[in-house]
């Protein structure tokens, strides 16, 4: 069964008032209990769509949420699962903005396991909690530098270890506030650099500088 909504429009004409009906949206599908329930596509008033799986009139369980554009064409949003309406599950998110998450999501949110692939060629394997990332990950950059360790709130925190490809340094240490703390800094194609001006160094590699007021408390392992 398809199921049209319509919405009343009124128009004064010469004179004379004229009324239309223009579609709003509709669904085709399977209902229960005059409630959408089961396989249905519903078509909303903006021209996005969702096909898949409905209970209690609400996005439930498998389906695709697509989004209309300005030039008329329809593009993927999000295929995964829901429950009761919400995002909750196993799904893959196309980003607007090139981005693409698949992984674990909790009420319309990015929580759990999950890997996102930036636009930029950037990529981050790991926990997530509130659309960030949070917990332990892995972060690879397309320039060849990596982050192995905690995160809270995006930020780097806690025991982790960075690569930084251009210059063949790893810092390996304790991080608060996404800058590095009790740390060691290794040069792995020779000995452990100690030196005054390798601190410099360090804050240019890691796109601060020295206003950040970055400590390294430790440049020796104990």
């Amino acid at each position: 069964n398809k199921i049209y909504w319509v919405k009343e429009n009124t128009k004064i004409e010469g004179g004379f008032t004229k009324k239309e009906w223009a579609i709003n949206n509709s669904y085709q599908g399977t209902w229960k209990e005059n409630k959408k329930f089961g396989f249905g596509i519903q078509v909303y008033s903006n021209g996005n769509k969702y096909e898949g799986e409905w209970e209690d009139n609400k996005q439930h369980g498998y389906g695709t949420l697509w989004v209309k554009k300005p030039n008329g064409n329809l593009v993927r949003n999000y295929t995964g699962q829901f429950y009761l309406g919400y995002k909750h599950g196993q799904g893959t998110m196309y980003f607007e903005n090139g981005d693409q998450y698949e992984g674990n999501w909790k009420v319309n949110e990015m929580s759990g396991f999950g890997k996102i692939i930036y636009k930029n060629g950037d990529s981050y394997v790991g926990h997530w909690s509130n659309n960030l990332r949070n917990g332990y990950g892995i972060l690879n950059k397309q320039n060849g530098d990596y982050f192995e360790g905690n995160w809270l709130n995006n930020d780097r925190e806690g025991y982790g270890s960075h690569y930084f490809k251009e210059n063949n340094k790893v810092i390996i240490g304790e991080w608060v506030g996404d800058i590095p703390k009790a740390s060691v800094i290794y040069r792995l194609d020779s000995q452990m650099e100690k030196t005054e001006n390798d601190k410099t160094n360090l804050i240019k590699d890691i796109g601060n500088n020295q206003d950040d007021k970055i400590k390294i408390e430790s440049l020796a392992l104990p």
